[in-house]
């Protein structure tokens, strides 16, 4: 089991492949590192591919993709994480986040997967990744509204 000692690194390995899929200007290749790393099947690629071209879109039919992905019996549990992190921001009770925005935080919180994180599954950092980043795309909106809502020096405050 990783001491995640090493949780930096394997920050910015991913964030040298996630630039480097970026470059190419194609959410298919930010999607194939994925699934060359084990996490996602070709089949997979190809509906996330239109799953995310939907949401992009403002598409309805982006939730019957993402129910077709979740209920495969053999679905990957990153695709799982992908398609069921976005359809939930309707309901977060949070201000305002575009699926956009958390459908992309949640593929680059995948890539987590792609740096090396020592005595630690793969398989299983691609999805927690994929969830903690959605999470991070829904809640910062509140840290920030509650930050601005006092002072910077009474928010920092430890002390009661």
């Amino acid at each position: 089991m990783s001491d995640f000692r090493d949780a930096g690194q394997a920050v910015n390995e991913s964030r040298q492949f996630f630039m480097e899929d970026a470059g190419i200007h194609r959410i298919r290749y930010h999607l194939l590192r994925l699934g060359a790393i084990g996490p996602l099947g070709e089949q997979e690629v190809d509906e996330l591919g239109e799953f995310v071209r939907l949401v992009f879109l403002g598409d309805g039919a982006a939730a019957d993709v993402a129910a077709k992905i979740a209920g495969r019996p053999d679905a990957s549990p990153l695709a799982v994480a992908i398609v069921s992190v976005v359809p939930d921001t309707a309901d977060s009770g949070s201000p305002a986040v575009d699926p956009k925005d958390v459908l992309t935080s949640a593929i680059a919180g995948a890539y987590l997967c792609t740096g090396d994180l020592s005595g630690v599954d793969r398989s299983l950092v691609a999805p927690l990744g994929a969830v903690a980043g959605a999470t991070a795309a829904l809640l910062r909106p509140i840290l920030t509204e509650s930050m601005s809502e006092v002072a910077l020096e009474d928010y920092l405050r430890m002390q009661d």
